[in-house]
């Protein structure tokens, strides 16, 4: 199972948007906006799976934080 990761355009950093699929189901999703509260800026962003990357294994300062 991998993690939704994009980039956040504040800080230039890869941030996981939490969002846990395996690579068949993010292949399907439909390129729509998302939105998320970036854990790295504090700012909410929109997304896309077009500009997103699933990776299968994220490193822990990637994952989101409190």
């Amino acid at each position: 199972m991998g993690v939704i990761t994009i980039l956040c355009p504040k800080t230039g950093r890869q941030v996981s948007t939490g969002i846990h699929m395996d690579q068949a189901t993010f292949q399907a999703l439909p390129v729509k906006q998302s939105q998320m509260r970036c854990w790295a800026c504090g700012g909410e962003h929109s997304w896309s799976k077009r500009w997103a990357t699933l990776l299968e294994s994220v490193p822990e300062e990637m994952e989101m934080h409190p």
